[in-house]
């Protein structure tokens, strides 16, 4: 739970009539978890609670109304407030439940899991999914892959959006022979195979998509073998209402 429990309100995306009659929609924020400074959120809709996830914090928040001219100025709040990262309240859970169901199901070496922004994503790196410098699924893989799979063939209109990233090293004769001449060709082979073995154990196809995008968005230097690791991974991002 939040340690602070309401932090301020402020006035929601749509405009008031300029009626002292007629009230405003305010988003009161109900709770934060974690550091707040830096955190964001934004009001969704009238009469819908919101969810804000942020690097920094989670953000409730629900609609109030005010009359013109009662409200008193708002709460200071550590950093400025970034207008993004928020979801309904409903997605969010569905999310959480999905977060929570893939933490249990994979250890730190295996895959790491992440909530943010209204999008869940689970991130492998090269080695635990191929064999080095290859494209294909490992039988080792697959265990790898099933996993995810309760989670997944539950779902009915989140998208299941599959990733392939790769390090800045130059494609070897081997691949080359293989007809994988750059590095794009070897991500996008790569986000081919996780998303026909996804659907393969019974996740949607209208829910799956893959793309690579080779050296593009590191999450590292190239210029380590440590970092070059990290570059190369496969991610599963969850999309969409959450269900």
């Amino acid at each position: 739970m939040g340690w602070l429990h309401v932090i301020g309100a402020f006035r929601a995306l749509k405009p008031s009539r300029g009626d002292d009659n007629n009230p405003e929609v305010w988003a009161l924020i109900l709770t934060a978890n974690g550091p707040i400074g830096g955190a964001g959120f934004t009001f969704a809709a009238d009469g819908v609670d919101t969810v804000c996830v942020t690097s920094h914090a989670t953000v409730r928040t629900r609609p109030v109304i005010k009359r013109r001219g009662m409200f008193l100025s708002v709460l200071p709040m550590a950093g400025a407030l970034l207008l993004a990262g928020c979801v309904s309240e409903q997605k969010y859970d569905a999310l959480q439940a999905s977060y929570n169901q893939l933490q249990a199901a994979y250890s730190a070496d295996q895959a790491q899991i992440v909530m943010l922004d209204g999008k869940l994503k689970v991130t492998m790196k090269d080695h635990i999914l191929f064999p080095e410098g290859g494209y294909r699924i490992t039988p080792a893989a697959q265990a790898v892959l099933s996993k995810m799979v309760p989670t997944l063939s539950g779902l009915q209109q989140t998208k299941v959006v599959v990733t392939g990233y790769t390090d800045n090293e130059p494609i070897g004769p081997a691949l080359r022979r293989m007809g994988i001449t750059s590095n794009l060709d070897l991500s996008s082979k790569r986000a081919d195979g996780v998303a026909d073995y996804l659907l393969k154990q019974g996740v949607a196809q209208s829910l799956v998509s893959a793309q690579g995008f080779g050296a593009g968005d590191p999450v590292a230097g190239n210029d380590t073998p440590a970092g070059r690791a990290q570059n190369r991974r496969i991610e599963v991002t969850l999309v969409g209402p959450g269900t």
